[in-house]
């Protein structure tokens, strides 16, 4: 795909699917300015296995991250953003290695609620590229409803 960015007087190519872009610039000996634009290729999404708990109860979560790129993906990692109220189980980032063109990989975690009510839970994935430029994905949210119940995470 070629983007022509003719209020900046900018022309570039680009690759990919949705996401955050790294844009490098140069200029010709004719003045000109030429932009490359790489596109974010990894697809993120989180799904909740019930959606709904009871207090102390954990629902199974999975993250998937697909790249949609041409190239291979390194120190690809997920982590599961949720508020205070909520224990995500592991805790922290979880690497997963590479990711080869047009594949997937899965994390899997468990979501806890401490407190009864509804929350938003977000799946944030990210990686490099072999020439070091970093690609950020979001899944859409996710809605967690905790009841009332006695159970401790």
């Amino acid at each position: 795909m070629v983007l022509a960015l003719a209020a900046l007087g900018l022309t570039g190519a680009a690759s990919g699917v949705n996401g955050s872009t790294s844009p490098t610039a140069s200029t010709n000996t004719s003045g000109a300015v030429a932009a490359t634009i790489s596109i974010d290729p990894l697809l993120v999404t989180l799904s909740l296995k019930a959606g709904t708990a009871h207090v102390g109860q954990g629902d199974p979560a999975t993250t998937t991250i697909v790249n949609h790129g041409r190239t291979t993906l390194v120190s690809v990692t997920a982590f599961i953003s949720a508020p205070s109220s909520v224990v995500v189980n592991p805790a922290g980032t979880q690497a997963l290695g590479s990711l080869a063109a047009g594949a997937a990989k899965t994390a899997r975690s468990a979501l806890c609620g401490t407190v009864p009510g509804t929350y938003l839970v977000v799946a944030k994935a990210a990686a490099q590229d072999a020439v070091g430029h970093k690609f950020v994905g979001f899944s859409q949210p996710q809605r967690l409803v905790v009841t009332n119940s006695t159970g401790k995470c």
